[in-house]
C-alpha cells in the first residue's frame, strides 16, 4: 500500500478517489483542481495497485488569535473490501505528521453518535479522545450558486 497527499496536479488520481472511495461521483476535474492549489486543502490518498482504497480530507485552519493552525478531519473512507486492514489507521497517522510538520496544535472530527463502532474505535487507537462538552452542531444550508467562486 502507498499513501500519498495530492496536490496540484494529480487531479486524475483525486478524482478517482473522491469517486470510488468516498461516492461522490459528481466530483469534476475543475473542482478537483482549485481543492488541490489550495495548501490548506489535505487530501491523502491510499492506493494498492495503483487503485485508490482509502481516502482523508482534512483542513488547516488558521484562527485570527493563534500562529498555529489547527487541522479539521473532515472525511475518511475505506473501500469495503480493504476495511480492517490498517489503511484508516495509516491514513490518520499520515495525518498526525502531517500537522505536526505544520505545528497544528491540535486535530479534532466530529463523527455521528451512531451505533457503528469502527470510528470511534479508529479514532482512539490513534490517540484521540473525547472531550465532555455540552456543544451542539448546528447547520445551515444555503442555497447552491450555479456559478461558484474559485
Amino acid at each position: 500500500m502507498t499513501l500519498a497527499r495530492l496536490r496540484s496536479g494529480d487531479e486524475a488520481l483525486a478524482l478517482k478517489a473522491v469517486r470510488r472511495v468516498h461516492g461522490r461521483y459528481q466530483a469534476d476535474l475543475a473542482r478537483l483542481r482549485v481543492f488541490l492549489r489550495k495548501p490548506e486543502n489535505v487530501l491523502l490518498v491510499a492506493c494498492e495497485n495503483g487503485d485508490p482504497v482509502g481516502s482523508l480530507t482534512a483542513y488547516m485552519l488558521r484562527r485570527p488569535h493563534r500562529a498555529q493552525p489547527q487541522c479539521l478531519l473532515y472525511e475518511i473512507d475505506v473501500v469495503q473490501e480493504h476495511r480492517r486492514e490498517g489503511v484508516g489507521t495509516a491514513l490518520v497517522e499520515a495525518l498526525i505528521g502531517l500537522a505536526v510538520q505544520e505545528c497544528a496544535y491540535e486535530i479534532w472530527v466530529l463523527t455521528e453518535c451512531d451505533e457503528d463502532p469502527a470510528p470511534h474505535a479508529l479514532y482512539t487507537a490513534c490517540g484521540f479522545r473525547t472531550t465532555p462538552s455540552t456543544d451542539r452542531l448546528y447547520t445551515l444550508a444555503l442555497p447552491i450558486s450555479p456559478h461558484p467562486v474559485s
